[in-house]
């Protein structure tokens, strides 16, 4: 019963990513073909929402949402890319004044 508990914990968090990534990107493409958003509009909502720093500090349980966000959710590149759209190299920044 162990090694099964054991190989059931060690598969369950490439389960849940597979899972979780193929909804969210199956609802991108969702959005674009019924025309609720363009894929462009789409593109920029992504790499915006992926460059936002937050400014207030987390408490422990934001800090744990937002890593389970981070693991089990879909890459930037990876939903531009199902968007047929990719990051720019180099990417430029902007010194804040």
């Amino acid at each position: 019963m162990l090694p099964f508990l054991a190989l059931w914990a060690f598969f369950l968090p490439w389960i849940l990513v597979r899972t979780e990534v193929s909804s969210e990107l199956e609802a991108d493409r969702n959005a674009v073909k019924s025309e609720l958003i363009t894929a462009e509009e789409l593109a920029k909502s992504i790499i915006k929402k992926s460059s936002y720093v937050q400014d207030r500090k987390n408490n422990p349980v934001d800090t744990f949402l937002f890593l389970i966000d981070v693991l089990l959710g879909p890459s930037t590149a990876e939903r531009l890319r199902n968007l047929g759209f990719e990051i720019k190299k180099p990417v430029e920044i902007q010194r804040i004044t």
